[in-house]
């Protein structure tokens, strides 16, 4: 009988059923009530999708008969276990039939959760299959006022009767739910907290995929560099070993293709080329493995689009400066980008002699390309450089956070950690609570011999002055075998912004800070202090510079 939960002939499905049907009034527990259950949703999806015709008035009455049976089965209370089981499975055919009544739906979630309570040292009681139930539809749910009550609360049965790995898998869920609804920074808050709880080895891919969905929610809020480190945990997760690689080398490329974007809509060349050219290797190892490879050429021929538009915004001294990547560009199969690179260069005359084309249809060209989306939408430009600084500025809750860091691996890394960290603790923040008193915070970044690990903060300095923080040479090895002090930094840091550049009440500041470590915000946004790993394990220091690809490009 059990196979016929799968079957695919309704028909013959339906026969089958009217043939078990009069033994419906025998059956004695809640998981032969569930078969008759099963079969009964498949029916009623075959005639949804027209696969098989039944009367409704003979599907409605064959339902009536089973809730009839599950009844008296839920209101036998000697036996606890096939009494709850039987009440669950009647809230269960309420759901379905109320999937798109609001209000009801919302009353269906308090009758799931107090069987869901009463199942409390009932160990037979499959509590996880009947939330994959609930999750099937979560959508319908996620609009639900209640839906975040019953979520904390089942989460933590769940906790008590399968462990915490098994509640952050059901929180991921939740949270992805509520990123496909719009609702970005409710999903931060639930994603953030179950990847903390799938932190672990037996659970390691499922934390990856709640790094992915985390960059997701970012860059839905344009907070592109607390993207682009979760981007990099999924990456890593992806990509540990050889073995993780080779069984799933598309689950690498999704994460890596991401960078890219990332790196190319914050205006930064190199990581783009680093991250592009990791993609490609990437999109032949799945062609490889046999798994699908429609539309990664696709993406790939967009990419090299979305760059040209981006270099046809650069000023002709800009565009200059760059033409030593331009055979890199080519080798790497980035020929629109090489072209618009020439024409913003203004060479057009060999754009002309390589095409054997007109300066007209060169014109016209280059103008079709201007006239694309990526043209407009990629308005960060490039990332300022000045010497042997480079500048980067974001905006959050109103205040410019303006970074200028040097042009070595050290403070590069050290400078994005500041702006994912900013980016991650603001990210979901209530900014009714918070009354900044400055428009700009200014932080100069360098490494040298007069510097200290962990370099020094005065707060004082906070929308005052430049805030300087001198880090001593061989900061990246400081980093990476102090993990936990350099976490403690990156805390004292994020708490001295926070405070010395408000004035807000008491109360509204303390509300504020028990919401943050309630929701995690604090450990979410101090946690992008060990990205820099993954960056190094993945594509190491040199490709990050760019006179890496100019050197490519000679090699070559």
């Amino acid at each position: 009988m059990e196979k016929l939960f799968w079957f695919d002939d309704p028909k013959e499905a339906e026969r089958i059923y009217e043939e078990m049907e009069p033994y419906l009034e025998r059956v004695g527990t809640g998981e032969e009530c569930e078969l008759f259950a099963n079969i009964c949703s498949i029916l009623q999806t075959a005639r949804l999708f027209r696969q098989h015709e039944t009367p409704l008035n003979i599907e409605t009455a064959r339902l009536d008969r089973l809730k009839t049976r599950l009844s008296v089965l839920a209101a036998d209370e000697s036996r606890p276990n096939a009494s709850l089981y039987a009440k669950t499975l009647l809230v269960g055919m309420r759901m379905r039939k109320n999937l798109g009544n609001g209000q009801r739906l919302a009353e269906v979630l308090d009758e799931y959760l107090d069987c869901f309570r009463a199942a409390r040292g009932l160990l037979t009681y499959p509590l996880l299959r009947f939330m994959e139930a609930i999750e099937g539809v979560g959508k319908h749910f996620c609009i639900l006022p209640n839906y975040l009550k019953f979520q904390e609360e089942v989460q933590q049965l769940v906790a008590e009767r399968c462990g915490m790995t098994e509640a952050g898998g059901r929180q991921l869920n939740y949270g992805i739910d509520l990123l496909s609804n719009n609702r970005a920074r409710e999903a931060i808050i639930q994603i953030s907290q179950a990847r903390f709880k799938l932190a672990h080895e037996e659970t390691l891919l499922e934390s990856g995929r709640a790094s992915l969905a985390l960059g997701v929610a970012y860059g839905t809020l344009d907070h592109l560099w607390a993207a682009r480190v979760c981007f990099l945990e999924a990456a890593q997760i992806a990509l540990y070993s050889i073995k993780t690689m080779r069984n799933n080398p598309k689950r690498g490329y999704d994460c890596v293709i991401r960078l890219a974007w990332t790196e190319l809509r914050l205006g930064r060349i190199a990581p783009f080329l680093a991250w592009c050219n990791f993609a490609h290797g990437l999109a032949h190892q799945v062609a490889i493995a046999g798994q699908e490879t429609s539309g990664i050429s696709e993406e790939l021929e967009r990419q090299d689009g979305c760059l040209a538009c981006l270099f046809l915004k650069l000023s002709k001294e800009s565009a200059t400066e760059l033409l030593n990547i331009e055979v890199t560009l080519e080798a790497m199969g980035l020929q629109s980008a090489r072209l618009a690179l020439l024409f913003a260069a203004d060479a057009k005359q060999t754009i002309e002699k390589e095409l054997s084309i007109g300066p007209d249809e060169v014109e016209h060209m280059i103008q079709s390309w201007k006239e694309q989306p990526a043209y407009d939408q990629l308005n960060h430009g490039l990332v300022k450089q000045n010497g042997r600084f480079s500048i980067i500025e974001i905006i959050i809750l109103g205040v410019k956070y303006r970074i200028r860091c040097e042009n070595s691996i050290g403070p590069q890394i050290y400078a994005e950690t500041i702006l994912g960290m900013i980016e991650s603790a603001f990210a979901d923040a209530n900014w009714k609570n918070f009354a900044f008193v400055v428009d700009t915070v200014e932080f100069l970044i360098t490494s040298g011999s007069s510097g200290s690990n962990p370099p020094s903060i005065d707060p004082s300095l906070f929308g005052m002055e430049v805030q300087e923080l001198a880090w001593h040479g061989g900061m990246i090895e400081w980093m990476r075998n102090k993990p936990k002090d350099y976490t403690t930094h990156l805390h004292d840091l994020l708490m001295s912004i926070l405070l010395f550049t408000t004035i807000d009440a008491k109360d509204d500041i303390t509300r504020e800070l028990a919401d943050w470590t309630r929701n995690g915000v604090f450990d979410r946004a101090c946690a992008v202090g060990r990205s820099f790993v993954a960056l190094l394990d993945l594509i190491g220091e040199d490709k990050y510079d760019i006179q890496h690809w100019a050197k490519a490009a000679v090699a070559s």
